[in-house]
Order: structure tokens, then sequence, then C-alpha cells
């Protein structure tokens, strides 16, 4: 029985945003869409960008090639900083209803 909280700052609303698309970016499934944009950067990230909202975040690969974390610059609201936004992956991976999923995820403030 929680009652609904409206964001009207600009700062936490974008960054409520950037820090959804950093973790769909994770999940690679929007990155075929027509509206993302990819970039290889060198052989470590790509930066996807969305292009209908401007937001973008950086895949960082490991030396494998697989995807070990994304990350966003976005609003912290807690320490009320710009600050980098981390989502990071295991490389242990587990079955959901036929899909390969990591098994773990963790997400940080840099």
């Amino acid at each position: 029985n929680k009652d609904i909280v409206i964001v009207e700052d600009a700062r936490e609303s974008e960054s409520m945003r950037r820090r959804l698309w950093a973790m769909a970016a994770l999940l690679l499934t929007p990155l075929g869409e027509q509206y993302v944009q990819l970039e290889m950067l060198n052989d470590g990230y790509l930066e996807a960008r969305n292009m209908e909202l401007g937001d973008t975040v950086q895949l960082h690969l490991n030396a494998n090639g697989a995807l070990e974390e994304v990350r966003v610059s976005c609003y912290n609201p807690d320490s009320e900083t710009e600050q980098l936004f981390r989502l990071s992956v295991s490389t242990e991976l587990i079955d959901t209803d036929g899909i390969m999923m990591p098994q773990k995820i963790n997400a940080y403030w840099d």
C-alpha cells in the first residue's frame, strides 16, 4: 500500500530513462532496431545510441568478445552528482523458458 511518487525533476527523470536504456541494451534486445545506432570504438567496447531519445550507453566486451558490462553516465539522485552507472553480468548462464540469460546482473554506481 505505497503511494505513487511523481518525479518532476528533469535530471532524475533523464537518469531513470538512461538506466532503463542501459538495462535494455544489456539484454541486447533493442540493438537491431532501426532507431539504434551502434558504433565500435575500439576492440573493447561499442556505443549504442538510441536515436529517438539521444541516450548512449557503452557496451564493454571481455577478451572472448562476450558482453561483460554496460556503462552509462547519468545523475545519481542519492549523491546528487553525475556518475557512471554500471551493469555487469556473470559468465554463468541460466535457461529461462528457452532463453539463455546471465545468472547474475550487478548494478552499481562508480
